[in-house]
């Protein structure tokens, strides 16, 4: 249990103001802090920048808790002087979802479970259980799946960074690029978390289905989770094939359809300008706009696509016979160059192709646009759209802010808040038993661009996608802020879910340990 409070402390908390408080301030709220809680977990002072660099605090209290106890002590440590609490993991999230200056951050990267394991692999029972695993939330995927690997498993409908941690990707509703699988929520059966009263919760999806429907993407609001079960599958061999073709062929639905729903995995990136011939690039260089002979469809897009290695599939691949030698007048010029190195075809175990590591990886900027694509017609007229867009704007302003796109198909879950969950206007289409399925088509940039550039470029292309009638729906993890009226367009898309979520959210935490000012602005979260 928490140590008894001094009264000194008690005092310093209630005069304690996050936004304005210095040095001297910080410190005696540390050692109080400390004072609350006990000899462990330790109650660091410490800046924070999130991956991208974009979300920064120069102070918050961080503690390292090893244990669901530890976990508590801090949270009941931050109730007492009045302060919130975030979860923090990898910190890969592009916008505020952490609570900021002068308050609390669980990094949750040390926690175990139960013997000092960080997992247990709970094989399947035939005929009764399927394969599972239990992790720490700040178990990463890389680690998940180096050791799943030791028992012939995997965890595959992640994204392709290898650093994130489970937790995170839970919080944020991440996704991979396999056509039927849905975001990482979706394989989650149980999960034990701290509530904002500071006690222990456990909550299983054959029996808390509402609960585990928010808890799929619950954006840090629910509590701080620190175990999770999830469905593992076997580990198989796949081909892993890139081969390239014109953005043009996939304003085509039928073209998309043949390379999506026929294959295991797929995801397509785009580095636009690749091209631009030397001429057109000189003559970018001389008057700043990129001339009209160069047209985006032309470009070439990579498609990275995974069978299992008992599927036999071929593919016409149009890769140049050798690098383009042009001037470079965009970052998207080397990122194609990057694209062009890798291999035809690489056969190996899945887990060994699904992800990236982040060393010596530069900080990306990006944002995603998800909508309902049963049939690839509006993943086809989104596409031809951006391509339209893009090519006004380079022929009369230049060289557009994208130094990569990204475009991948996955599948549905039932969750309040995930981007892949059904949209409100869309009621319950399909048969029972059938798989919903939505496009993510995200915009990449280093964040040392001029960023008001690359966001006014990327809001101006939501705009435009908007008016085909989809109003897509951002992912939780990457730039919100590029959205137009996003407070509404959340409304308007999730509904009835909205209020659901927030229902369990006032069960969890009904005094707001956990709510930050953006999202409570964003949800309309009154903090006692």
């Amino acid at each position: 249990m928490m140590v008894p409070p001094p009264i000194s402390c008690l005092y310093a908390c209630l005069l304690f103001n996050p936004d304005l408080a210095t040095l001297p301030q910080f410190l005696i709220i540390q050692s109080c802090l400390q004072k609350f809680i006990g000899p462990s977990p330790t109650v660091l002072l410490e800046s924070f920048s999130n991956w991208q660099k974009l979300v920064t605090y120069d102070h918050v209290f961080v503690t390292k808790p090893k244990s669901a106890e530890e976990i508590q002590r801090t949270v009941w440590a931050a109730v007492t002087c009045g302060i919130q609490v975030s979860a923090a993991g990898s910190a890969h999230t592009a916008d505020p979802l952490w609570v900021g200056r002068g308050h609390v951050h669980i990094r949750t990267s040390e926690l175990t479970l139960e013997g000092g394991k960080r997992m247990i692999v709970q094989p399947e029972i035939a005929g009764k259980t399927a394969a599972s695993v239990k992790v720490a939330a700040g178990v990463t995927q890389a680690e998940l799946n180096h050791e799943l690997a030791k028992h012939g498993y995997v965890f595959h409908p992640g994204p392709f960074i290898g650093e994130v941690t489970i937790g995170g990707v839970i919080a944020t509703s991440s996704h991979g690029g396999f056509y039927n699988e849905p975001s990482v929520g979706g394989y989650m059966t149980r999960t034990r978390l701290v509530d904002g009263r500071g006690n222990v919760r456990e909550f299983r999806e054959s029996s808390d289905a509402n609960v585990l429907n928010a808890l799929k993407c619950n954006l840090g609001l629910l509590g701080i989770l620190f175990e999770i079960e999830l469905k593992i599958a076997h580990q198989v061999e796949v081909n892993f094939q890139n081969v390239f073709t014109p953005l043009r062929n996939l304003f085509s639905p039928t073209f998309i359809r043949d390379f999506v729903a026929e294959n295991y995995f797929v995801n397509v990136f785009y580095a636009p300008y690749n091209s631009l011939t030397e001429e057109e690039a000189k003559a970018v260089i001389r008057t700043g706009r990129v001339p009209k002979s160069w047209d985006s469809g032309n470009d070439l897009v990579l498609i990275r696509l995974m069978n299992p290695i008992s599927v036999k599939r071929s593919f016409k691949d149009e890769r140049p016979v050798s690098v383009p030698n042009v001037t470079v007048v965009s970052p998207s010029q080397d990122a194609f160059i990057v694209e062009l190195s890798f291999p035809t075809s690489v056969l190996q175990n899945i887990s060994q192709t699904l992800y990236i590591s982040l060393a010596g990886v530069p900080e990306v900027d990006s944002m995603e646009y998800v909508i309902p694509d049963p049939d690839f017609t509006s993943g086809a007229k989104i596409l031809k759209v951006m391509s339209s867009v893009l090519n006004r704007a380079s022929h009369l302003k230049g060289i557009q802010p994208v130094q990569e796109g990204l475009f991948r198909w996955f599948g549905g879950v039932d969750c309040f808040l995930c981007p892949g969950s059904k949209f409100r206007d869309r009621g319950e289409h399909g048969k029972a038993g059938e798989i919903d399925h939505y496009g993510a088509f995200h915009i990449h940039n280093p964040p040392t661009a001029n960023l008001m550039q690359v966001h006014a470029f990327e809001t101006a292309l939501v705009t435009e996608w908007d008016k085909l009638g989809q109003h897509g729906r951002p992912h939780w993890g990457k730039g919100l802020h590029v959205f137009p009226a996003l407070k509404e367009r959340l409304r308007s898309s999730y509904g009835d879910n909205l209020d659901k979520f927030k229902t369990v959210r006032r069960e969890l935490d009904p005094y707001g340990v956990f709510t930050n000012v953006f999202l409570g602005e964003l949800f309309d979260i009154n903090v006692p």
